[in-house]
């Protein structure tokens, strides 16, 4: 069942619901609640199988920003569709696609951007550095009265 047969499945459930808690028939539309219940966990379940949900960081990776915590917070300003699992943030990865080429995106880009330009030369990756042998004077704090042992 595609992600658009399910909502329209859904919606008719919804208003045959509806229609009998209006004609006074609430055991019927309470049994039709629980298989729209169902039905809905179903659809969370499989479009969750089919790669629909993301990690934060692959979200992040999909749209060129370093930070996950960009991510998240643009879950909970709506810029992405996110949902709760297990404690843990997914994001709707059509959401992802939407605002792949917005403008939110575009400045974050160029804000990291600038910043890496910024570091790039604080960047001693490739340089070696020697190892400290600083020659130690005095007792150590374990010898007493400065005798060795």
């Amino acid at each position: 069942m595609t992600g658009n047969d399910a909502a329209l499945l859904e919606e008719k459930l919804k208003t045959l619901s509806g229609e009998l808690q209006e004609r006074g028939v609430p055991d019927l539309a309470r049994k039709v609640d629980e298989l729209l219940s169902i039905v809905h966990q179903q659809t969370e379940q499989g479009q969750h199988e089919q790669g629909a949900l993301m990690t934060t960081g692959e979200a992040a990776r999909a749209l060129g920003v370093r930070s996950i915590n960009t991510i998240k917070r643009w879950a909970v300003e709506g810029l992405l569709d996110g949902v709760r699992r297990g404690g843990r943030l997914m994001v709707l990865a059509e959401s992802v696609g939407r605002v792949k080429n917005s403008p939110t995106v575009a400045r974050q880009k160029a804000v990291e951007a600038r910043i890496e330009a910024a570091l790039a030369p604080l960047d001693f990756e490739d340089e070696h550095i020697p190892p400290l042998t600083a020659t130690r004077t005095g007792r150590n704090p374990w010898e007493k009265n400065g005798a060795a042992k």
